[in-house]
């Protein structure tokens, strides 16, 4: 969807700039949760547009005192409470909770440690981070689509609140939602990449067929002092590749907040080491997916350990 769009969806509680901003990490929720039919992004929109009031709430308002020490939702340790307050724009609350998110984040790289949003929390009131918590919550947590697909939508108000609060204002949305039709279904290279013939999927995570060269175009490991030094690999050496530069580069252990604790380590060299790493898992990931929906032996193609 674009921004207009989302705007209409969400019933501009936010400027149209605001909603330029937010448009792209919205979109990238949406391919995440699987969200491609108008049903199952209408559904997203009702439940996430009436927990954040229309994406104007990335972090609760309230203090987070109301869960200090409450252990169903992992707070055990003094603090809690506030720390794991809900965040995001379906509000993931609890530590436990936001383990569980930061591991299922780190599993798509999409944050570079399994603790990342135990260490800083408040990470998941950014906007990518947030609506990734969300996805968390619809794929993981819950099974939302479910719902969705089902068009349920007080079954799925059900499950994000545990009860009929707002279910009114979630019924609006949803059928406001569903009338913006195929508006609503998300853009992004991702989806330009689903629709890849059976062919290029297995020459790419391949690197290209015996004796010829790999696919171009795709990718390459980007920290090269020269550009002529920029080299074609398939998916599973492009993260090999990233892993060997950051071992001899960079100490992967000893790390607190998302990054080394050694002092000699640049800022940005880091950050795009942990930028060029998630983007690896992401697309292998991805092309590993397609390749499941299109049949393919994935056990007859050269992946081995990444």
């Amino acid at each position: 969807m674009d921004a207009k769009t989302l705007g209409d969806v969400m019933q501009w509680s936010l400027s149209l700039q605001r909603y330029e901003q937010l448009v792209g990490p919205f979109n990238a929720a949406l391919i995440q949760a699987d969200c491609v039919t108008v049903n199952r992004v209408a559904m997203f929109c009702a439940q996430v547009g009436h927990e954040s009031a229309g994406l104007l709430y990335m972090e609760e308002l309230a203090s987070g005192d109301a869960y200090e020490g409450r252990r169903d939702l992992g707070n055990v340790q003094p603090g809690d409470g506030r720390r794991f307050k809900g965040r995001g724009p379906i509000q993931v609350t609890g530590r436990a909770n936001y383990r569980r998110a930061s591991q299922w984040m780190f599993e798509r790289g999409l944050v570079p440690t399994p603790d990342y949003l135990l260490d800083l929390p408040h990470e998941l009131a950014r906007d990518d981070l947030g609506l990734m918590g969300a996805v968390w919550y619809w794929v993981a947590a819950r099974n939302m689509n479910a719902y969705a697909d089902a068009g349920d939508i007080v079954g799925a108000s059900y499950a994000v609140n545990g009860g009929d609060h707002g279910l009114d204002d979630r019924i609006q949305r949803w059928n406001a939602a569903r009338r913006l039709g195929d508006r609503l279904l998300p853009e992004g290279e991702d989806l330009d990449m689903a629709g890849e013939v059976s062919r290029d999927v297995q020459l790419q995570l391949r690197g290209g067929e015996p004796g010829q060269e790999p696919l171009t175009g795709w990718f390459s490991w980007r920290y090269h002092e020269t550009e002529s030094a920029r080299t074609k690999l398939s998916a599973v050496d492009f993260l090999r590749a990233i892993d060997a530069k950051t071992n001899s580069k960079l100490p992967l252990t000893g790390m607190e907040g998302g990054r080394p604790l050694a002092a000699n380590v640049p800022d940005d060299l880091w950050g795009h080491v942990l930028s060029a790493r998630a983007e690896g898992l992401q697309n292998h990931k991805l092309l590993l997916a397609i390749a499941a929906k299109l049949e393919i032996d994935v056990a007859k193609l050269k992946l081995g350990p990444s």
